[in-house]
């Protein structure tokens, strides 16, 4: 969804973001050479492959364990130990685990960031990326935060009590140096606090603008020196 609100990730949650590739497709490699049509290990090998994007497609990634991708990614690599699509496989669970990682928590769900941590070092705990997304959900976790929730009828015509309460907020910010993170039923209404919240500021407000059920501004402090 495009958006004309400036955003700016705080926390390094854009920088972590970036860090990830999106998974290649997984796909049976090609035989080759006389008679690899109808090798039997072969087309076991290719039969595998698509077994275990199927389950990655699932988000059947390491659970249940007898029916996931890692382990038929495992599975794979007993039966050829240098099968480059098994082991971008395997690279593509990680992965995935991280940006589920870094998306809840850029929700402050941290509990079930951490989760996913655990599980990408379950599959790989040498993944070079898995010790910046620890590094960033540790530091949500030292995070001063303050969570101001917005009524959603008065969001929805716009009141002179919201004008007031978003600018408080941003008066606020001008106050103290927070950050924000705006939660927002549509990309209209994120905009539309966004422009109250800065209407007030004495600079432009540093915000994420995410999208959720319970509309509200969280205001993260910075940390004491």
């Amino acid at each position: 969804m495009t958006s004309s609100v400036v955003v700016l990730a705080v926390l390094g949650l854009s920088a972590c973001e970036s860090l990830l590739r999106q998974p290649a497709e997984t796909a049976a490699p090609a035989a080759q050479g006389p008679g690899a049509a109808g090798d039997p290990h072969a087309t076991r090998i290719a039969d595998l492959l698509l077994e275990a994007g199927d389950a990655f497609d699932d988000d059947r990634l390491t659970t249940p364990v007898d029916d996931s991708a890692y382990l038929i990614y495992l599975q794979i690599l007993s039966l050829d130990p240098e099968n480059v699509a098994a082991e971008r496989g395997i690279a593509d669970i990680v992965e995935r685990y991280l940006e589920w990682a870094i998306s809840n928590a850029g929700e402050f769900n941290l509990r079930k960031a951490t989760d996913y941590l655990r599980r990408a070092a379950s599959v790989d705990p040498g993944h070079p990326n898995i010790a910046a997304v620890s590094a960033m959900v540790e530091e949500r976790r030292r995070a001063h935060t303050v969570f101001h929730s917005l009524p959603r009828d008065a969001l929805r015509s716009r009141n002179a009590a919201a004008v007031d309460t978003l600018r408080d907020i941003g008066n606020q910010i001008s106050a103290t140096g927070a950050s924000a993170v705006i939660v927002a039923r549509s990309d209209a209404e994120g905009r539309w606090i966004y422009q109250q919240l800065n209407a007030s500021a004495e600079a432009r407000v540093r915000a994420e603008l995410r999208f959720g059920e319970t509309p509200g501004v969280r205001l993260i402090y910075p940390s004491p020196d």
